[in-house]
């Protein structure tokens, strides 16, 4: 039998149970939830449980935009962790203006995050930890950049973040930022209109704790 998507991570769920090695999940949540949801809830409460711990970090420091989708946290490789999120979550509209409310919320707590994970990565690394911040436009989307153009519009963006970000940063990180333009889009073809508010985004890219 094959499962794909949620319907594999219940299957593991359902064999761990078998096993005796199954997360606790009987909670007064999934004891009152609709039996449709049911499911659901396990899975995430299951993917959670055994989700990296340092992926956790970030995604409790930009909860709640992580839960609504405008922030995804994930491994990029075998070396970086990145953290990817769309442009309203941290700029004014049609700005390279970090906004007050993230400047306030969002840029306190992943600073905060960082320096956690930076503790870790002092006690078992003995060379500074790198951070890329990188910056990704396509120019086309009300930008205030005298040139308008991509590249530009991306640096702005990085330099920004990393100015917002950088009194928070503990010593020991060496930070950069990068802008790539419209060389990296997540969606093709870039022409697409639905694709243009899923390219423009800012990311982090953080060195892996081994």
């Amino acid at each position: 039998m094959f499962f794909s998507g949620k319907n594999w991570c219940a299957a593991l769920l359902i064999a761990a149970v078998l096993s005796g090695h199954a997360p606790a999940v009987a909670d007064s949540k999934i004891l009152s939830a609709d039996p449709s949801d049911q499911g659901d809830w396990i899975v995430d409460e299951w993917e959670r449980k055994y989700r990296d711990p340092h992926l956790v970090l970030f995604d409790d420091a930009l909860a709640p935009r992580t839960a609504d989708g405008t922030v995804a946290v994930s491994f990029l490789d075998q070396n970086f962790i990145l953290i990817r999120m769309a442009l309203p979550v941290v700029f004014d509209p049609s700005s390279t203006t970090v906004s007050s409310a993230f400047r306030t919320d969002g840029v306190v707590r992943l600073g905060a995050a960082l320096a956690k994970y930076h503790a870790e990565w002092k006690a078992r690394q003995n060379r500074p930890l790198r951070i890329y911040i990188l910056g990704h436009s396509d120019g086309a989307d009300g930008s205030t950049v005298t040139t308008g153009s991509a590249d530009e519009r991306s640096l702005a963006l990085a330099q920004a973040l990393m100015k917002a970000l950088a009194p928070h940063l503990p010593g020991g990180i060496n930070a950069a930022a990068h802008g790539r333009g419209n060389d990296d889009p997540v969606c093709v073809p870039i022409e697409k209109a639905s694709c243009g508010p899923l390219n423009r985004r800012i990311e982090l890219l953080v060195e892996r704790v081994h």
